[in-house]
């Protein structure tokens, strides 16, 4: 991945344990895979909201 940087998280062990079960379904690669897709994850929800509070917005206009 171009441009790529990297960021430390810190979480509960009760979430730790967690992703490694979702790594060893072999659903992701490893934790920083996992973390990347719940970034991503959540980034497209937030744009997603942001897009129907816009048109929800010009509906009422």
């Amino acid at each position: 991945m171009a441009n790529t940087r990297a960021i430390k998280v810190m979480a509960p062990e009760n979430v730790i344990d967690a992703i490694d079960a979702e790594v060893a379904k072999g659903n992701f690669t490893g934790r920083g895979d996992f973390a990347l897709y719940a970034i991503r994850f959540y980034l497209d929800k937030i744009r997603e909201e942001e897009r129907a509070r816009k048109s929800a917005g010009a509906d009422k206009g």
